[in-house]
Protein backbone atom coordinates (compact mmCIF):
# COMPACT_ATOMS: atom_id res chain seq x y z
CA UNK A 1 0.00 0.00 0.00
CA UNK A 2 1.06 3.68 -1.16
CA UNK A 3 0.81 6.58 1.28
CA UNK A 4 2.40 8.18 -1.74
CA UNK A 5 4.61 10.76 -0.21
CA UNK A 6 8.61 10.95 -1.38
CA UNK A 7 11.52 13.40 -1.54
CA UNK A 8 14.86 12.97 -1.53
CA UNK A 9 17.53 14.34 1.23
CA UNK A 10 18.28 17.02 -1.29
CA UNK A 11 15.72 19.44 -0.95
CA UNK A 12 14.35 21.98 -3.88
CA UNK A 13 11.26 24.22 -3.37
CA UNK A 14 7.80 24.31 -5.68
CA UNK A 15 5.48 26.19 -5.65
CA UNK A 16 2.07 24.82 -7.85
CA UNK A 17 -0.60 26.83 -9.31
CA UNK A 18 -3.75 26.56 -7.12
CA UNK A 19 -2.31 23.03 -5.62
CA UNK A 20 -3.37 21.05 -8.88
CA UNK A 21 -0.75 18.78 -10.97
CA UNK A 22 2.28 16.97 -11.10
CA UNK A 23 5.42 19.26 -12.63
CA UNK A 24 5.48 18.94 -15.95
CA UNK A 25 8.38 16.51 -16.26
CA UNK A 26 8.12 14.64 -12.88
CA UNK A 27 9.52 11.28 -13.15
CA UNK A 28 8.64 8.72 -10.07
CA UNK A 29 11.78 6.94 -10.48
CA UNK A 30 13.08 10.40 -9.00
CA UNK A 31 11.31 9.75 -5.73
CA UNK A 32 12.61 8.11 -2.64
CA UNK A 33 10.39 7.09 0.08
CA UNK A 34 12.16 6.14 2.41
CA UNK A 35 15.73 7.18 3.46
CA UNK A 36 18.14 3.67 2.59
CA UNK A 37 18.38 1.83 5.99
CA UNK A 38 15.56 3.69 7.99
CA UNK A 39 13.23 1.47 9.29
CA UNK A 40 10.56 4.33 9.55
CA UNK A 41 8.76 7.05 7.77
CA UNK A 42 11.35 10.04 7.34
CA UNK A 43 10.91 13.78 7.81
CA UNK A 44 11.02 14.65 3.99
CA UNK A 45 8.11 11.92 3.36
CA UNK A 46 5.82 13.57 6.34
CA UNK A 47 7.06 17.12 4.65
CA UNK A 48 4.87 15.84 1.30
CA UNK A 49 1.27 14.78 0.86
CA UNK A 50 -0.75 14.54 -1.63
CA UNK A 51 -3.69 16.64 -2.74
CA UNK A 52 -6.40 16.76 -5.11
CA UNK A 53 -8.16 19.80 -3.70
CA UNK A 54 -9.59 20.61 -7.47
CA UNK A 55 -8.83 17.77 -9.96
CA UNK A 56 -11.75 16.89 -11.86
CA UNK A 57 -12.79 12.79 -10.66
CA UNK A 58 -14.58 10.25 -11.67
CA UNK A 59 -16.59 8.34 -9.07
CA UNK A 60 -16.34 4.47 -9.29
CA UNK A 61 -18.65 2.08 -8.00
CA UNK A 62 -17.85 0.57 -4.34
CA UNK A 63 -18.20 -2.91 -3.41
CA UNK A 64 -20.61 -4.67 -1.94
CA UNK A 65 -21.09 -4.80 2.28
CA UNK A 66 -20.01 -8.32 2.81
CA UNK A 67 -16.44 -8.66 4.29
CA UNK A 68 -14.16 -11.22 3.13
CA UNK A 69 -11.96 -13.49 4.69
CA UNK A 70 -8.24 -11.65 5.25
CA UNK A 71 -5.33 -13.06 6.37
CA UNK A 72 -4.57 -11.49 9.93
CA UNK A 73 -3.86 -8.03 9.85
CA UNK A 74 -0.41 -7.10 10.15
CA UNK A 75 0.55 -4.34 13.29
CA UNK A 76 0.33 -0.74 11.68
CA UNK A 77 4.19 0.27 11.01
CA UNK A 78 5.57 3.29 9.72
CA UNK A 79 6.14 1.79 6.77
CA UNK A 80 3.07 0.56 6.28
CA UNK A 81 1.25 3.44 6.88
CA UNK A 82 3.41 5.42 4.42
CA UNK A 83 2.89 2.90 2.10
CA UNK A 84 -1.14 3.73 2.13
CA UNK A 85 -1.54 6.13 -0.56
CA UNK A 86 -1.31 5.71 -4.57
CA UNK A 87 -0.15 8.17 -6.83
CA UNK A 88 -3.03 11.08 -7.13
CA UNK A 89 -3.51 13.03 -10.03
CA UNK A 90 -2.59 16.14 -8.60
CA UNK A 91 0.43 16.99 -6.40
CA UNK A 92 0.98 19.38 -3.63
CA UNK A 93 4.44 19.62 -1.51
CA UNK A 94 3.39 20.63 2.17
CA UNK A 95 6.06 21.94 3.51
CA UNK A 96 8.87 21.77 0.57
CA UNK A 97 6.26 23.52 -1.67
CA UNK A 98 6.96 26.38 -0.48
CA UNK A 99 9.30 28.94 -2.78
CA UNK A 100 11.55 30.85 0.09
CA UNK A 101 13.23 33.90 -1.46
CA UNK A 102 16.23 34.15 0.95
CA UNK A 103 19.20 36.94 1.26
CA UNK A 104 21.52 34.30 0.58
CA UNK A 105 24.94 34.96 2.15
CA UNK A 106 27.28 33.21 4.60
CA UNK A 107 27.16 29.62 5.13
CA UNK A 108 23.41 27.54 5.78
CA UNK A 109 22.10 27.19 8.70
CA UNK A 110 22.30 22.74 7.52
CA UNK A 111 26.06 22.87 6.75
CA UNK A 112 26.97 23.45 10.57
CA UNK A 113 27.37 20.40 12.80
CA UNK A 114 24.56 22.12 14.71
CA UNK A 115 23.30 20.50 18.00
CA UNK A 116 18.92 20.06 18.13
CA UNK A 117 19.52 21.80 21.21
CA UNK A 118 20.95 24.52 18.80
CA UNK A 119 18.63 24.15 15.98
CA UNK A 120 15.65 24.45 18.75
CA UNK A 121 17.65 28.19 19.88
CA UNK A 122 17.81 29.30 16.10
CA UNK A 123 13.98 28.77 15.73
CA UNK A 124 12.83 30.26 18.89
CA UNK A 125 14.94 33.74 18.26
CA UNK A 126 13.66 34.18 15.02
CA UNK A 127 9.85 34.35 13.86
CA UNK A 128 10.71 34.80 10.04
CA UNK A 129 11.62 38.85 9.64
CA UNK A 130 11.18 40.35 6.23
CA UNK A 131 12.45 43.50 4.35
CA UNK A 132 11.36 44.20 0.22
CA UNK A 133 9.39 40.53 0.38
CA UNK A 134 12.87 38.71 1.19
CA UNK A 135 14.14 36.99 4.38
CA UNK A 136 16.85 38.70 6.14
CA UNK A 137 19.65 36.36 7.37
CA UNK A 138 18.45 35.26 10.70
CA UNK A 139 14.81 34.74 9.59
CA UNK A 140 16.64 32.10 6.85
CA UNK A 141 18.45 30.50 9.41
CA UNK A 142 15.51 30.29 11.74
CA UNK A 143 13.42 28.53 8.33
CA UNK A 144 16.21 25.87 7.66
CA UNK A 145 16.83 24.95 11.65
CA UNK A 146 12.96 24.29 11.49
CA UNK A 147 13.33 22.41 8.39
CA UNK A 148 16.36 20.56 9.53
CA UNK A 149 14.76 19.86 12.74
CA UNK A 150 11.44 17.60 10.70
CA UNK A 151 14.23 15.87 9.11
CA UNK A 152 16.67 15.07 11.95
CA UNK A 153 13.71 13.79 14.42
CA UNK A 154 12.57 11.52 11.40
CA UNK A 155 16.00 9.69 12.51
CA UNK A 156 15.54 10.62 16.09
CA UNK A 157 17.65 7.92 17.54
CA UNK A 158 20.48 9.04 15.33
CA UNK A 159 20.48 12.50 16.58
CA UNK A 160 18.82 12.36 19.93
CA UNK A 161 20.31 10.99 23.64
CA UNK A 162 17.95 9.28 25.66
CA UNK A 163 15.66 11.87 27.58
CA UNK A 164 16.16 14.58 25.62
CA UNK A 165 12.76 13.71 23.23
CA UNK A 166 10.27 14.66 25.74
CA UNK A 167 12.29 18.16 26.25
CA UNK A 168 12.70 19.17 22.62
CA UNK A 169 9.03 18.14 22.28
CA UNK A 170 7.99 20.27 25.05
CA UNK A 171 9.90 23.64 23.08
CA UNK A 172 8.21 22.98 20.07
CA UNK A 173 4.74 22.71 21.99
CA UNK A 174 5.21 25.79 23.56
CA UNK A 175 6.47 27.54 20.01
CA UNK A 176 3.37 26.21 18.37
CA UNK A 177 1.12 27.76 21.27
CA UNK A 178 2.57 30.88 21.11
CA UNK A 179 2.92 31.59 17.41
CA UNK A 180 -0.55 31.94 15.63
CA UNK A 181 -0.91 29.69 12.81
CA UNK A 182 -0.09 31.48 9.41
CA UNK A 183 -3.14 30.82 7.40
CA UNK A 184 -4.90 33.58 7.35
CA UNK A 185 -1.30 35.40 6.42
CA UNK A 186 -0.58 33.64 3.11
CA UNK A 187 -2.89 35.18 0.70
CA UNK A 188 -0.59 38.39 1.35
CA UNK A 189 2.63 38.85 -1.18
CA UNK A 190 5.24 36.70 1.40
CA UNK A 191 2.85 34.90 3.66
CA UNK A 192 2.85 31.39 2.23
CA UNK A 193 6.68 31.96 3.16
CA UNK A 194 5.66 32.57 7.13
CA UNK A 195 3.72 29.66 7.16
CA UNK A 196 5.57 27.42 5.89
CA UNK A 197 7.60 27.46 8.99
CA UNK A 198 4.81 26.54 11.01
CA UNK A 199 4.06 23.22 9.43
CA UNK A 200 7.79 22.66 9.54
CA UNK A 201 7.27 22.66 13.51
CA UNK A 202 4.23 20.42 13.54
CA UNK A 203 5.96 17.91 11.11
CA UNK A 204 9.03 17.80 13.47
CA UNK A 205 6.86 17.50 17.04
CA UNK A 206 4.35 14.54 15.68
CA UNK A 207 8.16 12.59 14.74
CA UNK A 208 9.20 12.66 18.31
CA UNK A 209 6.32 10.40 18.83
CA UNK A 210 6.15 11.83 22.93
CA UNK A 211 2.32 11.89 24.44
CA UNK A 212 2.91 15.54 25.45
CA UNK A 213 2.06 16.46 21.71
CA UNK A 214 -1.17 14.78 21.60
CA UNK A 215 -3.54 17.62 22.66
CA UNK A 216 -1.71 20.15 21.01
CA UNK A 217 -1.48 18.26 17.27
CA UNK A 218 -4.99 17.34 17.95
CA UNK A 219 -6.22 20.98 18.31
CA UNK A 220 -4.32 21.50 14.91
CA UNK A 221 -6.74 19.06 13.27
CA UNK A 222 -9.80 21.66 13.86
CA UNK A 223 -7.45 24.81 12.79
CA UNK A 224 -9.20 26.90 9.86
CA UNK A 225 -6.65 26.44 7.49
CA UNK A 226 -6.66 22.54 5.35
CA UNK A 227 -2.80 22.71 5.20
CA UNK A 228 -2.32 22.83 9.07
CA UNK A 229 -5.22 20.33 9.28
CA UNK A 230 -3.66 18.22 7.09
CA UNK A 231 0.21 18.08 8.95
CA UNK A 232 -1.22 17.78 12.10
CA UNK A 233 -3.39 15.01 11.25
CA UNK A 234 -0.15 13.07 9.15
CA UNK A 235 1.82 14.23 12.40
CA UNK A 236 -0.60 12.01 14.52
CA UNK A 237 -0.61 9.47 12.05
CA UNK A 238 3.28 8.69 12.66
CA UNK A 239 2.57 8.54 16.39
CA UNK A 240 1.10 5.02 16.06
CA UNK A 241 3.23 3.64 18.69
CA UNK A 242 1.79 5.75 21.04
CA UNK A 243 -1.29 4.69 22.94
CA UNK A 244 -2.55 8.18 23.66
CA UNK A 245 -2.19 8.74 20.34
CA UNK A 246 -5.58 6.98 19.64
CA UNK A 247 -7.25 9.35 21.11
CA UNK A 248 -7.56 11.62 18.18
CA UNK A 249 -8.86 9.00 16.33
CA UNK A 250 -12.50 10.88 16.30
CA UNK A 251 -10.94 13.53 14.50
CA UNK A 252 -9.24 11.43 12.03
CA UNK A 253 -12.89 10.46 11.30
CA UNK A 254 -14.18 13.68 11.50
CA UNK A 255 -11.90 14.59 8.55
CA UNK A 256 -13.24 11.92 6.40
CA UNK A 257 -15.76 13.88 5.50
CA UNK A 258 -13.31 17.55 5.40
CA UNK A 259 -14.39 20.27 2.67
CA UNK A 260 -10.85 19.69 1.27
CA UNK A 261 -10.24 15.70 -0.48
CA UNK A 262 -6.56 16.24 0.14
CA UNK A 263 -7.00 16.01 3.95
CA UNK A 264 -9.77 13.18 3.20
CA UNK A 265 -7.03 11.06 1.61
CA UNK A 266 -4.33 12.18 4.76
CA UNK A 267 -7.17 11.22 7.07
CA UNK A 268 -7.09 7.45 5.46
CA UNK A 269 -3.78 7.14 6.65
CA UNK A 270 -4.31 8.03 10.08
CA UNK A 271 -7.29 5.72 10.54
CA UNK A 272 -5.09 2.85 9.62
CA UNK A 273 -2.35 4.18 11.68
CA UNK A 274 -4.14 4.85 14.71
CA UNK A 275 -7.40 2.39 15.26
CA UNK A 276 -6.86 -0.27 18.08
CA UNK A 277 -6.59 -3.29 16.07
CA UNK A 278 -7.92 -4.99 19.17
CA UNK A 279 -10.92 -3.35 19.58
CA UNK A 280 -13.50 -4.94 17.36
CA UNK A 281 -15.70 -1.40 17.78
CA UNK A 282 -13.29 0.99 16.79
CA UNK A 283 -12.01 -0.90 14.07
CA UNK A 284 -16.14 -1.70 12.91
CA UNK A 285 -16.66 2.19 13.50
CA UNK A 286 -13.47 3.11 10.83
CA UNK A 287 -14.61 0.85 7.94
CA UNK A 288 -18.08 1.99 8.02
CA UNK A 289 -16.58 5.67 7.68
CA UNK A 290 -14.30 4.52 4.88
CA UNK A 291 -16.89 2.49 2.98
CA UNK A 292 -18.63 5.70 2.85
CA UNK A 293 -16.15 7.52 1.00
CA UNK A 294 -16.16 4.84 -1.77
CA UNK A 295 -18.02 7.41 -3.79
CA UNK A 296 -15.64 10.01 -2.91
CA UNK A 297 -13.81 11.71 -5.82
CA UNK A 298 -11.73 9.12 -7.37
CA UNK A 299 -8.32 9.96 -5.32
CA UNK A 300 -10.23 9.55 -1.87
CA UNK A 301 -11.91 6.57 -3.32
CA UNK A 302 -8.42 5.05 -4.10
CA UNK A 303 -7.06 5.62 -0.83
CA UNK A 304 -10.44 4.41 1.00
CA UNK A 305 -10.66 1.62 -0.80
CA UNK A 306 -6.58 0.72 0.34
CA UNK A 307 -7.36 1.70 3.99
CA UNK A 308 -10.23 -1.01 3.98
CA UNK A 309 -7.94 -3.56 2.64
CA UNK A 310 -5.31 -2.87 5.16
CA UNK A 311 -8.20 -3.17 7.80
CA UNK A 312 -9.09 -6.15 6.24
CA UNK A 313 -12.25 -5.40 4.77
CA UNK A 314 -13.17 -5.92 0.86
CA UNK A 315 -15.68 -3.13 0.90
CA UNK A 316 -13.11 -1.57 -1.45
CA UNK A 317 -12.64 -4.46 -3.84
CA UNK A 318 -14.66 -3.08 -6.87
CA UNK A 319 -11.64 0.22 -6.66
CA UNK A 320 -9.19 -2.18 -5.96
CA UNK A 321 -10.15 -4.37 -9.38
CA UNK A 322 -10.24 -0.95 -11.30
CA UNK A 323 -6.81 -0.28 -10.04
CA UNK A 324 -5.10 -3.72 -11.05
CA UNK A 325 -6.48 -2.76 -14.66
CA UNK A 326 -3.29 -0.75 -16.76
CA UNK A 327 -6.50 -0.18 -19.16
CA UNK A 328 -8.38 2.26 -16.51
CA UNK A 329 -5.00 4.34 -15.20
CA UNK A 330 -4.41 5.02 -19.51
CA UNK A 331 -7.75 6.04 -19.80
CA UNK A 332 -7.94 8.79 -17.34
CA UNK A 333 -7.52 12.56 -18.28
CA UNK A 334 -5.42 14.81 -15.36
CA UNK A 335 -6.40 18.64 -15.86
CA UNK A 336 -4.29 21.28 -14.03
CA UNK A 337 -3.36 24.80 -14.12
CA UNK A 338 0.05 25.58 -14.17
CA UNK A 339 1.78 29.04 -14.04
CA UNK A 340 -1.77 30.25 -15.63
CA UNK A 341 -1.96 27.72 -18.40
CA UNK A 342 -4.37 24.82 -18.08
CA UNK A 343 -2.30 21.11 -18.59
CA UNK A 344 -4.15 18.38 -20.12
CA UNK A 345 -2.58 14.84 -20.18
CA UNK A 346 -2.44 11.38 -19.10
CA UNK A 347 -0.41 9.15 -16.54
CA UNK A 348 3.16 8.82 -17.74
CA UNK A 349 4.60 5.29 -17.26
CA UNK A 350 6.19 5.62 -14.64
CA UNK A 351 3.27 6.96 -12.49
CA UNK A 352 1.24 4.02 -13.75
CA UNK A 353 3.71 1.46 -13.19
CA UNK A 354 4.26 2.51 -9.73
CA UNK A 355 0.03 2.45 -9.14
CA UNK A 356 -0.17 -0.95 -10.28
CA UNK A 357 2.53 -1.94 -8.20
CA UNK A 358 0.69 -0.44 -4.90
CA UNK A 359 -2.80 -2.38 -6.17
CA UNK A 360 -0.79 -5.22 -6.40
CA UNK A 361 0.30 -4.96 -2.66
CA UNK A 362 -2.75 -3.97 -1.62
CA UNK A 363 -5.11 -6.66 -3.36
CA UNK A 364 -3.23 -9.32 -2.03
CA UNK A 365 -3.56 -8.07 1.53
CA UNK A 366 -6.99 -9.50 0.86
CA UNK A 367 -7.94 -13.37 0.59
CA UNK A 368 -9.52 -12.93 -2.80
CA UNK A 369 -10.10 -14.80 -5.65
CA UNK A 370 -11.32 -12.86 -8.44
CA UNK A 371 -8.38 -9.92 -7.14
CA UNK A 372 -5.59 -13.08 -6.67
CA UNK A 373 -6.69 -13.12 -10.68
CA UNK A 374 -6.25 -9.57 -11.42
CA UNK A 375 -2.93 -9.83 -10.17
CA UNK A 376 -1.68 -13.18 -11.55
CA UNK A 377 -2.70 -11.46 -15.26
CA UNK A 378 0.18 -8.65 -14.00
CA UNK A 379 2.89 -11.26 -14.26
CA UNK A 380 2.29 -10.44 -18.40
CA UNK A 381 2.11 -6.88 -17.89
CA UNK A 382 4.60 -4.71 -20.51
CA UNK A 383 6.26 -3.41 -17.42
CA UNK A 384 9.30 -5.27 -15.58
CA UNK A 385 8.74 -3.73 -12.62
CA UNK A 386 4.65 -4.58 -12.55
CA UNK A 387 5.46 -8.04 -13.48
CA UNK A 388 8.28 -8.70 -11.00
CA UNK A 389 5.72 -6.89 -8.26
CA UNK A 390 2.83 -9.58 -9.88
CA UNK A 391 4.99 -12.97 -9.60
CA UNK A 392 6.28 -11.80 -6.20
CA UNK A 393 3.37 -11.28 -4.75
CA UNK A 394 1.48 -14.58 -6.07
CA UNK A 395 4.38 -16.21 -4.60
CA UNK A 396 3.60 -15.31 -1.41
CA UNK A 397 -0.04 -16.03 -1.52
CA UNK A 398 -2.16 -13.63 -0.46
CA UNK A 399 0.43 -12.03 2.69
CA UNK A 400 1.09 -9.13 1.08
CA UNK A 401 4.23 -8.15 -0.83
CA UNK A 402 6.43 -4.89 -0.48
CA UNK A 403 10.11 -3.92 -2.31
CA UNK A 404 11.96 -0.60 -2.03
CA UNK A 405 10.72 -0.17 -5.51
CA UNK A 406 7.10 -0.39 -4.24
CA UNK A 407 7.02 2.49 -1.28
CA UNK A 408 5.08 4.71 -3.46
CA UNK A 409 4.59 8.31 -4.12
CA UNK A 410 2.98 11.40 -3.93
CA UNK A 411 5.31 14.19 -3.87
CA UNK A 412 8.00 15.19 -6.13
CA UNK A 413 11.73 15.00 -5.71
CA UNK A 414 12.86 16.21 -8.59
CA UNK A 415 10.58 19.68 -8.47
CA UNK A 416 12.60 23.14 -9.18
CA UNK A 417 10.34 25.83 -9.39
CA UNK A 418 6.95 24.45 -11.40
CA UNK A 419 4.68 27.38 -11.35
CA UNK A 420 3.17 29.27 -8.70
CA UNK A 421 0.74 27.71 -5.89
CA UNK A 422 -2.41 30.44 -4.62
Amino acid sequence: MSYLVCAREGVRTWRMDGGKGWPPNFSARDCDFFHKGSGRVTAAALRQMTDNAHQSSTTQPDGEGSTLGAPGIEPMTPSLMGRLFVVPAVIVCVLLGVAVVVVMFGSTTVDKPLTVAELLDKVELSGGERTLGMLLPQAKDSWQAAQELAKRFGEKDKYLQPGEAEPAAGRLIKMLEREPPRGTQRESAGGVELYSRHLFLIAALGMLESPSAVPTLTKLTRDPDWEIRRTAIAALASMHSVAQARAAMPEALKLLNDEQPAVQIVACAAIASLVDPTDATARATATKALAERLEAPREVQWNAAMTLARLGDARGRLVLMNMLDRGYWEKIELEYDQGGTTIRRKYGPDEIEHNLKTAIETAMLLNDAELAGLVKKLEDDPSVRVRTAARAAMAKGGVGYRDDESDLLACCARVGSAGRRV
